[in-house]
């Protein structure tokens, strides 16, 4: 199949079913490229196309209900649950990202969280992430991008130590907590930490990585974070460190 002469692979076609809905659910990607050394794309996206039973009434020749009904199913919704992209050129970068749509979580609400990984010739790779969303009572929201360095670093005990990578990320109505809030959408950071919508609270952070001339050898990051009240006080400023040393 194609769609503007892209060719387009559909995949995972199921069958799902919900109260009083039946479902058809596939992975829909395409594919836009051209020789290996020009730019390349491709995006797939997850979907469902859902139809809705309305019974109505089963009327006899003359036009009276004979108290039965008759199943109608009709066109409902179409629901895209995520998304995901690979997009590159040989030499010069390659980034992977998705986007994943949630719904009635009982922690997180509804919203979506979109994750975005990559290289960059000459420069390094680059990881970011950010989550938006919304309870019944208020809107929260994350993100955050780290940017690892190409090489051995930024040198900060020459010799010995090097900063590997900065990063940096900023939240509104979420906080930390050291417990898994029993979630799939929970997923913790590098120091174990999970954020959860928590109202009228905002923060900022930043992180840096670290690693000696031979990263197997030992590497971590350090962090700090802050965290503000609605009337623009510091709640808690927090310190966190990280260090994985190799086996011997």
């Amino acid at each position: 199949q194609t769609v503007s002469k892209f060719p387009v692979v559909i995949r995972n076609i199921s069958i799902k079913k919900e109260t009083n809905k039946l479902g058809i659910g596939f992975d829909l990607t395409i594919n836009i490229g051209g020789k290996s050394e020009e730019e390349g794309f491709a995006g797939t996206g997850s979907l469902t196309v859902w139809a809705r039973n309305e019974p109505t009434a089963e009327l006899n020749p003359e036009g009276q209900a004979t108290g039965k009904n008759i199943s109608h199913w009709r066109y409902h919704t179409i629901e895209m649950s995520g998304v995901s992209v690979n997009i590159k050129k040989k030499g010069a970068y390659e980034l992977v990202g998705s986007l994943n749509f949630f719904d009635s979580d009982a922690v997180y609400g509804n919203g979506f969280r979109g994750t975005l990984k990559g290289t960059i010739a000459n420069f390094g790779g680059l990881q970011t992430t950010a989550l938006f969303g919304r309870t019944e009572q208020f809107r929260y929201w994350y993100a955050d991008a780290l940017i690892v360095l190409d090489g051995v670093g930024v040198p900060l005990v020459p010799g010995a130590l090097f900063a590997t990578g900065f990063g940096g990320g900023f939240f509104a109505n979420m906080k930390q907590t050291d417990k898994n809030p029993g979630s799939s959408l929970g997923e913790p950071t590098k120091s174990g930490i999970y954020y959860i919508p928590s109202e009228n609270t905002f923060g900022i952070k930043a992180i840096m990585s670290i690693g000696t001339a031979r990263p197997e050898a030992m590497n971590g990051d350090v962090g700090m974070e802050v965290l503000i009240n609605k009337h623009g006080g510091i709640n808690s400023v927090t310190l966190t460190g990280n260090a994985n040393f190799m086996s011997l």
